[in-house]
């Protein structure tokens, strides 16, 4: 990664650019119908949501198949098959994501990924296991690739940087808190259906904040307008 990094480095923009950039930051910030400072502050706390509930399989899916009956073996492999369609999918959400924009294509993303935790929470056979984590796989995908797209269609390329980064710390700390809480609650519980419920609970709060950013935190005319 660090000679990589040397090679595709690029040389600071000239002035002039710097200032066509500045214009453009101002026209972006007006098809917001929010204060920029808020906007950010709602993706930080959304993508805590959507992060509790993608990261509770990652780590606990092999013990939760063994837990209703099947192998830690059979487990794994159900992990191997969700993480692959996650994989697959991410192309495909960036072709999405092109198209339509980022807020449009996180809160689909992050629907699928609601939709796949509940089948693997109610599933008790194999092969719907198998079609739910595949379901949440392909959700969970597109989802935090969205979070940089939504910001620089939005906001200015200026202080960008750190805007990105405090929302992918609070990322982090989603996916710290996610196995956490599902830990936690199998301890005292005995099941890991109540810590998914969690989970899938935290997923719709994602889905609350998005769908409330969709209608009322940007202007009309201005969503599927990404940044050219």
């Amino acid at each position: 990664m660090i000679p990589m990094c040397f090679l595709l480095r690029e040389n600071r923009p000239a002035e002039s650019v710097e200032s066509v950039t500045a214009n453009d930051g101002k026209a972006q910030i007006k098809s917001l119908a929010v204060p920029a400072h808020l906007f950010v502050c709602l993706l930080c706390v959304a993508v805590v949501g959507c992060c509790i509930a993608m990261s509770m399989p990652m780590v606990h899916l092999p013990n939760y198949a063994k837990s209703i009956g099947f192998s830690i073996e059979e487990g794994a492999i159900l992990l191997s098959a969700l993480m692959t369609s996650s994989v697959i999918a991410r192309i495909m959400w960036g072709f999405i994501c092109d198209r339509i924009g980022g807020l449009k294509t996180l809160i689909s993303a992050s629907s699928l990924q609601a939709i796949g935790l509940i089948g693997l929470t109610i599933s008790d056979g194999l092969a719907y296991l198998y079609l739910a984590g595949i379901i949440f796989g392909i959700g969970f995908g597109g989802i935090l690739p969205c979070y940089p797209v939504i910001l620089r269609e939005y906001l200015p390329a200026e202080g960008l940087g750190f805007k990105v980064g405090l929302v992918v710390f609070f990322g982090a700390f989603g996916m710290a808190l996610g196995p956490e809480i599902a830990g936690r609650i199998y301890a005292l519980l005995n099941n890991y259906s109540t810590g998914f419920l969690a989970g899938i609970t935290a997923n719709i709060i994602n889905l609350t904040i998005i769908g409330g950013i969709i209608k009322f935190g940007v202007k009309r005319g201005t969503l599927a307008q990404a940044f050219n």
